[in-house]
């Protein structure tokens, strides 16, 4: 499957396209590195070790210009790096393994460098993540494992005992769960409510990882007592601008001090976008939107684009775009001068 051309980055945020490009990057590791693929699945950090023409470095710290899971790619080093962080759950080495192995597959591949990529501005690095995380999850997880575990119904408890009968981690799971039929919204969060990993393929939309969810620690206290709750309602998803979205369902459950959450919309329509009283103001040009207006969230300020401007605060520093990563830069590296990500 050839990679999407001429598709905008609204499009390319979308789980269709990103299922897509996974599938893409599948079929180019099994074209060009046969042996790879066939080591994937049961031993990613085996088959990590075998791709050729890559530097692999294994590490206790974090590496500069880590994601999210703690590992970093270096395409324009030579040869290509790539920089893991060990972590006590080899479930996740094995998924960041993978991860840094799709992130080499779109380096070299030319349409989506140059067809591609210069399309997205500042939504490359959030596609780019979604991408792989997306390949890595497939690769972990077969269709026939995803079925036989969420084929009647995303639920937390279904993740939760997913986790605990397979190989893949929790968010290996969650990645998994977008690809199946339905708009969700999958969190991975302490008992306090603090979120370390969150994603959706429609609505509720992602809230991030700034904001503490007060719902989720409630839902979590409550299912002490038989490993899972449900609240409708509630204190819902909030974000970033002070509003939540209460026309939520909330599915948790609890796995060795984790809490799984897959949120679902109860609005009767569910094609409408946002509440159409949510109001933001564009922080480059001043004025005020109904936010299901916008095309979509900055993926590096969190922003919502402004319909008028297509502006958010990274227009608002003058959209310095990393040479490296091609994502803006935020306020305060542009006001240091620089050119380049702190973290890149």
């Amino acid at each position: 499957m050839a990679l999407p051309q001429e598709r905008s980055a609204a499009e390319w945020s979308s789980q269709t396209l990103v299922s897509q490009a996974s599938t893409h990057l599948r079929e180019v590791l099994s074209a060009s590195y046969p042996h790879v693929a066939a080591r994937a699945s049961a031993d990613p950090q085996g088959a990590l070790a075998l791709v050729p023409g890559v530097q692999v470095r294994w590490t206790h710290e974090r590496p500069k210009g880590a994601c999210d899971l703690g590992g970093a790619y270096d395409g324009d080093s030579e040869p290509p790096t790539i920089t893991v962080r060990r972590v006590g759950n080899e479930k996740r080495n094995n998924f960041t393994a993978l991860h840094e192995v799709g992130h080499h597959l779109l380096y070299s591949d030319e349409d989506w460098q140059y067809r591609v990529l210069p399309t997205l501005g500042d939504k490359a690095r959030m596609v780019e993540e979604k991408i792989v995380n997306d390949f890595a999850a497939t690769l972990l997880v077969p269709d026939a494992v995803v079925q036989e575990h969420l084929g009647a119904g995303v639920t937390a408890a279904g993740l939760c005992e997913m986790v605990s009968l397979t190989e893949a981690s929790a968010t290996t799971c969650c990645i998994a769960a977008l690809n199946l039929p339905g708009e969700r919204l999958v969190m991975l969060a302490d008992v306090e409510g603090r979120i370390w990993y969150s994603d959706s393929n429609g609505m509720p939309y992602n809230p991030g990882k700034r904001i503490t969810q007060p719902s989720l620690a409630t839902a979590a206290d409550r299912a002490l007592e038989d490993g899972q709750h449900t609240l409708v309602g509630g204190e819902g998803i909030r974000y970033s601008k002070g509003w939540a979205d209460t026309d939520v369902r909330i599915d948790v459950a609890l796995h060795e001090g984790l809490v799984i959450a897959v949120a679902t919309s109860t609005r009767p329509d569910s094609r409408t976008r946002l509440s159409s009283d949510w109001r933001e103001e564009c922080a480059a040009c001043g004025e005020y939107f109904a936010a299901d207006t916008s095309s979509g969230q900055c993926a590096t300020c969190g922003d919502w684009k402004c319909p008028e401007c297509r502006g958010c605060e990274c227009s608002n520093s003058k959209a310095v775009v990393c040479t490296r990563c091609f994502v803006a830069l935020s306020v305060v590296e542009v006001g240091k001068g620089l050119t380049v990500h702190e973290d890149c």
